[in-house]
């Protein structure tokens, strides 16, 4: 009891998960003696830098984002153990990930279509073992299975009624847990799943694909998601980290999309191929289809032609690609920038809404001032009033998909908008009262009770 006291708190409340202060004792040593080794290899002048205290390394430790926490593991046992641990557990609060159910194959005639594509999964807890309920205390981070809610705000659902359709609404639900069964992660010749952590954004990976997976089970009639989450977060750190290597090395010149995109299918390839079990005929025909996609960074593509659809893995990377880049963006913007743009999205679509009312209520009027059944323009007009009214660009649902050159224009276009907002009430009320006047009957005035 005296040992557990001469350690501070932060300490000390490892002994009571089963370490002894022999074990804390160790722990320090082990990572003084790797900052002495390091000190005495450097010169003189710079031996003399203040080092920080073992504990309060540890604790910057949980703060290093997770592309560049592998590497600190070669440091010493002593960071390996404890990266291996605290610090992964610590990266779970902030993990998140993203199941593509894409329609569950079910025609959607909404504007929510796209808002149904994705389901979000958040961490909730780690799960306990049912053999451990009644033993002595464990870590937290003991448990090898953590649980991950679906839809833990109900955004997605909400979206599902607001379709309105109540047999599109069955259909969806129904086929949705085959959906999940069917999108093994891993798998590149379909979306599946995505995982977030911090800015990091990547596919789910698992490990080698199996059907059903050993590492992970999705659950949808009790909406959660069950994943070894060790081998989650460690192979979304290995990508990220080849990732900022590859960044790093690359040449900038020389690229067919842009140097990060090519960079990221790079990593993406590379990760599925080494995840391909050549002894297995599905694996074999996937290593197969990887070759005609396009090479990257610049490289002269020799396929003639491209291979039959349903083996072109090319629409399947490019779906992916353009999620990633998506999500990858969201990740690395503030809360500030992510609400600016959403309301940037916002005001487009009030914008268009107005700018639609107003069109409607001119081609009202025209058709108020001439007959459209006498005068010669009743064809133009007929054909004005049918015509979509429409006439914006079509952007993607979310705004974190615009280029910064779309964002740019929209700025000025919502700028140009609210500078003429008295004009364009002005108009509107204008041309409702116009549409009133018009269509008054010619005997509104007379008075029923006169004698004339």
């Amino acid at each position: 009891m005296e040992a557990v006291m001469a350690f501070p708190s932060y300490l000390s409340r490892y002994i009571d998960l089963g370490f002894d202060s022999d074990d804390v004792s160790a722990l320090i040593d082990d990572i003084d003696a790797s900052d002495l080794e390091y000190s005495e290899s450097e010169s003189e002048s710079e031996s003399t830098l203040l080092r920080l205290p073992a504990e309060v390394l540890l604790n910057v430790l949980e703060f290093v984002p997770i592309g560049h926490i592998l590497g600190l593991r070669l440091v010493c046992k002593a960071f390996r153990d404890w990266i291996d641990t605290r610090v992964l557990y610590s990266y779970l609060p902030r993990t998140q990930l993203y199941f593509y159910a894409g329609g569950a194959g079910v025609e959607i005639k909404s504007e929510k279509r796209a808002e149904v594509r994705w389901i979000t999964a958040s961490f909730s807890h780690l799960e306990t073992p049912a053999c451990s309920i009644n033993t002595q205390p464990r870590a937290k981070w003991s448990s090898p299975t953590a649980i991950f809610r679906l839809d833990p705000n109900g955004h997605w659902m909400k979206s599902v009624l607001d379709i309105g359709d109540p047999k599109t609404i069955e259909e969806l639900l129904d086929r949705l847990p085959e959906v999940a069964r069917d999108r093994t992660p891993g798998s590149f010749a379909k979306p599946g799943w995505f995982i977030k952590v911090d800015e990091a954004v990547f596919d789910l990976d698992l490990g080698r694909k199996k059907k059903p997976s050993p590492e992970m089970h999705v659950d949808m009639e009790r909406n959660f998601v069950r994943v070894r989450w060790k081998t989650m977060l460690k192979n979304l750190a290995k990508s990220e980290a080849r990732l900022i290597q590859m960044l790093q090395e690359q040449p900038v010149c020389g690229f067919t999309f842009s140097h990060f995109e090519d960079c990221l299918r790079t990593v993406r390839r590379q990760r599925v191929g080494y995840l391909l079990d050549h002894n297995d005929k599905e694996d074999r025909m996937m290593a197969w289809q990887l070759k005609f996609l396009p090479p990257l960074f610049g490289i002269p593509d020799h396929n003639k032609g491209r291979p039959d659809p349903q083996f072109d893995l090319l629409p399947s990377e490019e779906y992916a690609i353009k999620h990633l880049l998506r999500f990858r963006k969201e990740a690395a913007m503030s809360e500030k920038e992510r609400n600016r743009l959403l309301q940037l999205a916002e005001d487009r679509r009030t914008m268009m809404k107005e700018m639609q009312e107003l069109q409607r209520l001119f081609v009202e009027w025209k058709l108020d001032m001439y007959d459209a059944d006498l005068e010669p323009t009743s064809y133009y007009l007929v054909s004005l009033q049918r015509e979509d009214v429409n006439k914006f660009v079509e952007l993607p649902s979310s705004p974190f998909a615009w280029s910064d050159e779309t964002i740019a224009k929209e700025e000025r276009r919502i700028a140009r908008w609210r500078s003429q907002k008295g004009i364009r009430m002005k108009m509107m009320d204008l041309l409702r009262e116009s549409h009133e006047a018009l269509n008054v009957p010619e005997d509104a005035f007379d008075d029923p009770f006169s004698d004339g």
